[in-house]
């Protein structure tokens, strides 16, 4: 189970995108992501999340696991989200712009998880629904933090989903796993 591979023209596509829906933005401009429908990778329907990193630290970051939209339309819609709807970070200011490194992380089919051990750290991200809520961690999440496959599970209740850590041991919680393209920018623009 591993995410499409896109073509480095896609991921430069997708990344452009991103940053012109931005601009645009900041700019009080309207935008059209319309122009970027020429590709067919940019037609799949796919779950995806947009982080912006500012100076190597978090500075937004909006997703869906599930798109009914093409992907040039959810990139465009994503990255305006982490852009200035991210609950944790005020909008974005325009002097920001050229600090920002833009990461896109494209997500698989979910997949059912039956058994927690067939988690494999630093590949899986997770998604976990129960009682009415649900949290997920990229699995970028992992290498950063150095977690157990348990503690993964656990801080996602408890920082997604504010409910107890081992919630995901409820036996009506329901865990599913994806994979994810990571296309980013190598350097602020």
């Amino acid at each position: 189970m591993t995410a499409p591979s896109f073509s480095p023209e896609g991921q430069q596509q997708l990344l452009r995108l991103a940053r012109a829906a931005i601009t645009a933005s900041l700019q009080g401009e309207l935008f059209n992501p319309m122009v970027y429908n020429d590709n067919d990778e940019l037609l799949l329907h796919r779950g995806v999340f947009v982080t912006l990193n500012k100076q190597g630290r978090l500075r937004g970051c909006i997703g869906t696991v599930e798109s009914r939209e093409p992907l040039y339309k959810t990139v465009a819609e994503m990255a305006l989200q982490a852009a200035f709807s991210d609950p944790r970070f005020p909008p974005l200011a325009p002097y920001e712009l050229s600090l920002v490194r833009i990461e896109i992380s494209i997500l698989s089919p979910l997949e059912p998880v039956k058994d927690h051990s067939s988690i494999r750290m630093g590949e899986h991200g997770i998604m976990i629904q129960a009682h009415g809520r649900r949290g997920l961690f990229l699995p970028q999440v992992a290498d950063q933090t150095g977690w157990s496959t348990e503690k993964f599970l656990d801080m996602i209740c408890v920082e997604k989903m504010g409910l107890p850590a081992n919630t995901w041991r409820d036996p009506e919680a329901e865990i599913h796993r994806f994979t994810v393209e990571i296309v980013e920018e190598m350097e602020v623009r």
